[in-house]
């Protein structure tokens, strides 16, 4: 199966992104939040000085799971895309400071949110959509965190 992601400009144009990182996600770990707490190899090729209008091949590792993270100097409009691998399927994302991402052969994932105060987490786990998409896709209720099943 072919997965591939397109850039309109190049990211290091957009001067609000500080980073820009895809995982090929293969597991989770709930003792950790952010990049860390996905399992997976980091991709090479998507970064801030990643090529435009050119299709990228994300093909450097085995995962069914991709997560792509632009961090923008507002938090909140970080940009956060949770994939999966499926033939023949097509989206674009816009992020918050215009850079526009064209994503083949993925499909995009919803990332739920969690409760403020779940198993008693702070809110630097619960609010961290690397985490909620962790745990949508890996919580295992048999694990413990702060003495509350996940």
């Amino acid at each position: 199966m072919t997965a591939t992601v397109e850039v309109s400009r190049s990211p290091r144009q957009y001067p609000a992104f500080w980073y820009l990182w895809l995982k090929y996600v293969t597991g989770f770990d709930p003792s950790q939040h952010c990049l860390p707490c996905l399992l997976g190899a980091q991709s090479g090729r998507v970064r801030l000085d990643m090529p435009a209008r050119r299709p990228i091949l994300l093909d450097e590792a085995k995962g069914r799971y991709l997560y792509l993270c632009g961090g923008l100097e507002v938090y909140e409009k970080n940009l956060h895309v949770a994939m999966e691998l499926a033939e023949g399927e097509v989206f674009a994302v816009r992020a918050a400071n215009g850079a526009t991402f064209m994503f083949r052969g993925l499909r995009r994932l919803e990332i739920p949110p969690l409760q403020k105060g779940f198993c008693g987490l702070s809110p630097k786990f619960t609010t961290c959509r690397n985490f909620q998409f962790g745990m949508a896709m890996f919580g295992d209720r048999r694990r413990r965190i702060n003495g509350s099943s996940i």
